[in-house]
């Protein structure tokens, strides 16, 4: 069975500034300078796969966005997040090419939720185990490395993910004006390709 991992970002502030900044020739003052690159990966192409994991909603798989309370007497509190959809279709044509207007076949598949990395203000690392965020697949908690814990059929074959604390009292450790990016990483395995 072929698995495809999937990559999901949820991005609370995209723009991470660096800490001092100088036009193109000026000198850098005595101290310390952030440097950041940024890219974005393509769709992967994958010709004999059988099948693609598409986008289902509004939300890109880059593009989720948290909100955040923070109050002087609560701390800061995860409050919510939009949903990130997904799908899994036949490659009609099986050649490797998605074409919106062919490949619509929905195909039942698995996932399971591999990685959850945190980031803020631009490291992102893997999670710890008592770390402040979970990843909830149609209102259900996943958990790393349970197989299979997402199982779709082809009837009903939409994911929707969204990322909550894991206790909803608890105070996430950040601070005004932290950039917080939270990566779910799901390997989906389509069961009938």
């Amino acid at each position: 069975m072929k698995k495809t991992l999937l990559a999901l970002v949820t991005l609370s502030s995209l723009g991470i500034a660096s800490s001092v900044m100088a036009a193109a020739g000026d000198a850098m003052p005595v101290g310390t300078a952030s440097f950041q690159w940024a890219g974005t990966v393509p769709t992967a192409t994958n010709p004999g796969a059988g099948y693609f994991i598409i986008q289902e909603g509004d939300t890109n798989f880059t593009d989720g966005v948290l909100t955040f309370t923070n109050i002087a007497s609560g701390g800061v509190k995860l409050i919510g997040s939009n949903e990130i959809g997904f799908k899994v279709v036949k490659d009609k044509a099986d050649d490797g090419a998605y074409k919106p207007a062919d490949d619509v076949t929905p195909l039942p598949y698995k996932g399971t939720l591999t990685s959850i990395k945190v980031g803020i203000n631009g490291f992102v690392s893997e999670q710890v185990t008592d770390g402040y965020f979970n990843i909830f697949a149609d209102s259900q908690k996943l958990v790393v490395n349970t197989a299979d814990s997402i199982n779709k059929s082809a009837a009903n074959n939409i994911t929707r993910l969204t990322v909550k604390p894991k206790d909803a009292n608890a105070n996430a450790d950040l601070n005004a004006s932290d950039a917080v990016v939270v990566q779910a990483l799901i390997a989906v395995n389509p069961t009938d390709v």
